[in-house]
């Protein structure tokens, strides 16, 4: 964390003399909606603010999930959400469903709607007199460029390093611009691969960065090539180590910092701390798939089956497929399925002996950090392949 704080001292390089002289920062946040992002910004977000910064987290809000407004309440974290008139329940349920149709309707209503609600409520509603400084992810970069103060510095941070094909060498991987696409790819998964990413993806980002750049053209210009890739110009905080991924260039502004892990764990809600301490040490087996894709029936039992009767099974789910194909076994204290479980708190306690995962770059990095072996999943081949 000292490191993360130093660089986010070194992104002031332009606030005037005055606001150099101020001993606390007035910093923005802003995630993407989904636990597996916006986790990370309220670690960085409590850590800055026991360093006596303000911190004030920035992120488009689901009808139906308060989770990210409650958390920082705990910690006494400003929240700014951006209503968006969308379930978060839907949402997944069109991500999950197998038919092109729900998956367009994601992409091109979902997501853009998104999109032109952060740039709108930063254009419009967001006062940015008193803020000295915006970290945010690489991903919501169009949405801060030219919609507010052109002069706030902007810093990026991922627990993954952007992938741009352009920077990185052609050996040994020279698929990683589809790195999905695997020696044992079947040639009809190539063909739906390589025809959703240039017919269907490629447009459709091309649509977003044109509504962006919409609200100030000359600005967009001058700036967008500036800000990419980011590490460039502007100051890129990579939550990971090098060598965790594959190989690239290294920019002058990326810096490594290591996973975000909190110095101080949040307690186990009391049921599943109970739950656990039952177990012997290293007897149970911990499952998350995400907060987004959730699996089938088909793989939840498979997964059943899989786990040797001898080890207790604490899951992270709330998909009703899953529940169902285990319904007969919930009731026997062998396994404990929850719809929110502190996932660094569990992966620290010594009953977790393993950690099946999907593949997410957070939960990768928490169960190595605490010496936990992993199962990597994915669930579709898209899933997490750039991690």
């Amino acid at each position: 964390m000292k490191t993360l704080f130093l660089l986010l001292l070194v992104g002031c390089y332009r606030l005037n003399s005055e606001k150099q002289e101020k001993k606390s920062l007035s910093i923005l946040l802003s995630a993407i909606p989904a636990p597996g992002h916006y986790l990370n910004f309220i670690i960085l977000g409590n850590a800055l603010k026991e360093q006596g910064h303000n911190v004030t987290l920035l992120m488009l809000q689901f009808k139906d999930y308060n989770k990210p407004k409650e958390l920082c309440e705990e910690r006494g974290l400003y929240y700014i959400p951006i209503p968006v008139n969308v379930s978060y329940h839907d949402f997944k349920a069109k991500v999950n469903n197998n038919d092109l149709k729900s998956f367009v309707q994601v992409l091109s209503g979902t997501l853009y709607s998104f999109f032109s609600s952060m740039s709108s409520f930063i254009s419009n509603e967001l006062d940015t007199s008193e803020i000295d400084i915006v970290v945010t992810q690489e991903f919501l970069m169009g949405s801060f460029l030219c919609t507010m103060n052109e002069d706030l510095p902007i810093i990026f941070v991922s627990a993954s390093v952007l992938i741009d094909p352009s920077l990185l060498p052609s050996w040994p991987f020279p698929h990683i611009a589809f790195s999905s696409i695997t020696h044992d790819t079947s040639i009809t998964d190539r063909f739906m691969i390589t025809a959703a990413r240039n017919f269907l993806l490629a447009p459709i980002q091309k649509l977003i960065v044109w509504y962006m750049s919409s609200y100030n053209p000359e600005c967009w210009e001058r700036k967008y090539n500036y800000y990419l890739p980011p590490g460039h110009a502007a100051p890129y905080i990579a939550a990971t180590v090098i060598g965790f991924e594959y190989p690239r260039t290294n920019l002058p502004l990326v810096d490594y910092v290591g996973p975000f892990i909190p110095n101080t764990l949040d307690p186990l809600p009391s049921d599943i701390d109970l739950w656990l301490k039952s177990k012997k040490e290293n007897s149970v087996v911990y499952i998350s798939m995400g907060s987004i894709l959730t699996g089938s029936q088909k793989f939840a039992e498979a997964l059943y089956n899989g786990i040797p009767s001898n080890y207790s099974v604490l899951w992270s789910a709330t998909n009703k497929t899953i529940l169902k194909g285990i319904e007969n076994e919930l009731n026997n204290n062998r396994f404990l399925i929850k719809s929110w479980i502190p996932q660094i708190s569990a992966l620290n306690h010594s009953s977790i002996s393993l950690a099946i995962l999907h593949g997410g770059a957070g939960g990768v990095h928490q169960a190595l950090y605490f010496g936990i072996p992993i199962i990597v999943i994915p669930l579709s081949p898209g899933d997490q392949s750039s991690n």
